[in-house]
């Protein structure tokens, strides 16, 4: 990520600073809440890698019958967020789940959240 401070002084005239570069690396698995929640039609599923894993998110029903497969691929370290499209399906209670395994098999993340769906 790069960034730069604007200063606006009292006479309204203002200076940037010089662009500042930050990196940042990813120390632990997390999967967050989709948003908005409850959606309708669209919503947004953001995860975090520590490392390079293969990567399966899949939306299910109430009944646990899959619904769409969002992402299913290798993922390098990092955030990534994916989108779904609801458009068409019924009102009511989804869930998003996703397994994360690392190329060396040493670990699983598995986690499931909750979505409302509202037309």
């Amino acid at each position: 990520y790069r960034f730069r401070l604007k200063q606006i002084d009292m006479d309204g005239s203002f200076t940037y600073s010089d662009e500042v570069e930050v990196k940042f690396s990813v120390k632990t698995f997390s999967f967050e809440q989709n948003y908005p929640n409850p959606f309708n039609p669209t919503t947004t599923v953001e995860f975090s890698l520590p490392e390079k894993c293969n990567v399966n998110i899949e939306i299910l029903n109430v009944l646990g019958e899959r619904i769409a497969s969002l992402i299913n691929e290798v993922k390098e370290a990092g955030h990534f967020r994916a989108e779904w499209n609801a458009e068409g399906l019924a009102s009511g209670i989804y869930f998003c789940k996703i397994i994360a395994s690392t190329l060396s098999g040493s670990k699983d993340y598995i986690f499931i959240k909750k979505m409302l769906l509202m037309r």
